[in-house]
């Protein structure tokens, strides 16, 4: 990772959470509206939301893209 010329190293963090978009069904269950649904949240987003990034990207950086369904687990009782 480059720094700037104090040697300080930068880090900027953008975190997209979508919580409470999900459709959950079994995979003989899987229509392809649904399909297209959540590929279009969870990887068509992710995409175009990167390729709007790169302009601003430093050479040498890095996008680390992460991801969860923590959010829509139900906890154990």
């Amino acid at each position: 990772m480059e720094g700037d010329q104090d040697g300080q190293r930068y880090v900027d963090a953008d975190h997209a959470d979508f919580d409470g978009v999900g459709q959950f069904a079994s995979l003989g269950q899987i229509t392809e509206e649904h399909y297209d649904y959540i590929f279009d949240i969870n990887v068509k987003g992710t995409l175009f939301t990167v390729q709007k990034a790169l302009p601003l990207m430093k050479n040498g950086g890095s996008i680390i893209l992460t991801g969860s369904t923590v959010g829509s687990m139900v906890p154990p009782r």
